[in-house]
């Protein structure tokens, strides 16, 4: 999915994933197996603030305020690498992480991935 670069994600949930394609493919046969391509993903809570990221983040070139404001705590950042997105991040917008999130997964650029670039109005929230 990330082109040539190696990565190893150490989160249960990656595992579950893996093993689950694992088993698919197991039962297809190897003509019709799939690669894993899961986009890793993680989420926790910070002094009252709810944090998610998807993707490789430290893959970027790139870091881009996709919507909200940082001083009020609800926003969501999209990074990208050769203008492909490859993670995000967002505090407390979970609608927009699941939106990168698919960005992420079809390798579209941000502006694709989030109507609030698409449409030129950063700085909105999809609610």
């Amino acid at each position: 999915m990330f082109g040539d670069v190696l990565i190893r994600v150490e989160h249960w949930a990656n595992a579950n994933d893996q093993g689950a394609v694992a088993a698919r493919n197991l039962l297809a046969g190897p003509e019709n197996a799939e690669p894993f391509t899961d986009v890793p993903s993680f989420a926790t809570h910070v002094h009252g603030a709810r944090i998610q990221v998807a993707g490789l983040p430290h893959l970027a070139d790139e870091a881009r305020l996709v919507t909200g404001a940082l001083e009020d705590d609800r926003f969501a950042v999209g990074l990208s690498r050769a203008g492909v997105l490859v993670g995000a991040v967002a505090v407390n917008s979970p609608k927009d992480l699941i939106l990168l999130r698919r960005g992420i997964i079809s390798r579209s650029s941000a502006e694709a991935s989030h109507p609030c670039l698409s449409a030129a109005r950063p700085g909105n929230s999809s609610e």
